[in-house]
């Protein structure tokens, strides 16, 4: 029996993923990424010109890297 979290199928569920996920997700916007958020799942989206993609990857690591240091507040 779980003792946290929110019952499957809630019609709650998603209005509260992306109230965890806020934060998250305007970060991704700051990094210069595309965020996608649907019920219980988060996509990060990057655009870029083949000769751009080491930019990209960079911009995508950094955003990793953020989003790392968000777990620790």
């Amino acid at each position: 029996m779980y003792t946290a979290g929110v019952p499957r199928g809630s019609l709650l569920g998603p209005v509260l993923f992306l109230l965890y996920v806020a934060d998250v997700i305007e970060l991704v916007k700051e990094c210069g990424l595309i965020p996608h958020a649907f019920a219980d799942d988060l996509q990060i989206y990057g655009h870029s010109f083949s000769a751009d993609t080491h930019e990209l990857v960079s911009r995508m690591t950094t955003c990793i890297e953020r989003v790392r240091c968000m777990d620790g507040q």
